[in-house]
């Protein structure tokens, strides 16, 4: 799940520390690894509920990849790429149907509960500086300046509320493939991939409500 899914399933309403802990582990990537946590005596963390939150979010991750909604559903987004005409700049498809298929999730979310994106960011930002350096050094990361660089600057910039704009949406995707040692799309591509989110909104994440139940529907027994 991406960042504002795994707030929408599992957030603690008044608990910005349990909440901040939910999104935590994908912004760290790169600078300490999740499966870390399990190998931390959390017992005196001084911020356990932080502590708690990223644990819950593995434990979300796991069981939303398992899923059969997240293996038809990825089908669905594949399905629709490869049959689009992409120049061969365009590799691993499999991969930007992956990321594609979790950011159209929080673009759901963000067009039918903006308050849950108010609710995300509020609690994000309730963490102070202190409060990272703190719970990051508690798990043995001793370098934490880069990690709360990331953590403010996406706290500041607030990306996600702009998914609903067609043309920052794709960006955002262009970004993540760029992260991840892919060629930047081309314009002729970005067009492309513009049109498949069109066509996937107005075909399989049409009745918005439905599909954010059957998400909801993979966490009703834990």
């Amino acid at each position: 799940m991406n960042y504002l899914a795994h707030y929408y399933i599992d957030n603690q309403v008044g608990n910005a520390h349990y909440n901040a802990g939910l999104i935590i582990p994908d912004l760290a990537r790169g600078y300490f690894k999740a499966g870390l946590l399990h190998h931390v005596d959390a017992s005196n963390n001084p911020y356990k509920d932080i502590f708690a939150g990223c644990v819950q979010h593995i434990a979300s991750d796991k069981k939303f990849h398992a899923s059969a909604f997240f293996v038809h559903y990825l089908n669905e987004v594949n399905a629709v790429i490869k049959k689009t005409a992409f120049s061969q700049n365009l590799q691993r498809k499999w991969f930007l149907a992956h990321i594609l298929f979790e950011l159209l999730l929080d673009r759901t979310i963000l067009k039918s509960h903006q308050v849950y994106v108010d609710r995300f960011y509020e609690d994000l930002g309730a963490l102070t500086d202190k409060d990272l350096t703190i719970f990051i050094g508690s798990i043995g990361v001793t370098a934490p300046d880069g990690f709360i660089t990331r953590y403010r600057h996406f706290t500041q910039v607030q990306y996600i509320r702009y998914y609903t704009d067609n043309n920052k949406f794709v960006y955002s995707l262009n970004r993540i493939m760029i992260r991840a040692g892919l060629s930047e799309l081309n314009i002729t591509d970005a067009l492309k991939l513009r049109q498949v989110v069109l066509e996937l909104e107005n075909t399989y994440f049409a009745a918005q409500e439905n599909i954010l139940n059957e998400m909801r529907h993979i966490f009703t027994e834990r």
